[in-house]
């Protein structure tokens, strides 16, 4: 899942959600992935939690994990989307 986030010198990155190990302000908003690098962005702390939380949210209602990064995307009919997120779950197939 990717988050829109900017960069201080007003580039626009796209930061992999699942990357993210911690968000810290002090007082700038700084991110730690997993890998150990660190990230400075103009969000705030409770900026990119709501992003990474829509993202979230959008991957599991069966949309791309892109799909919080454009919102004109359209998510899948309800049918598809149950086969989606539960393909052995078959109480959840239509039949």
């Amino acid at each position: 899942m990717l988050i829109r986030l900017t960069r201080p010198n007003g580039q626009e990155l796209h930061l992999n959600g699942e990357m993210l190990k911690w968000v810290e302000s002090s007082p700038d908003t700084i991110l730690t992935l997993v890998t150990g690098e660190t990230l400075w962005v103009l969000e705030t702390v409770d900026e990119v939690n709501e992003r990474f939380g829509e993202a979230r949210r959008a991957a599991q209602g069966g949309r791309p994990p892109w799909a919080a990064l454009f919102p004109e995307a359209q998510a899948l009919p309800e049918a598809q989307t149950e086969a989606h997120l539960h393909p052995l779950d078959s109480s959840r197939r239509t039949a």
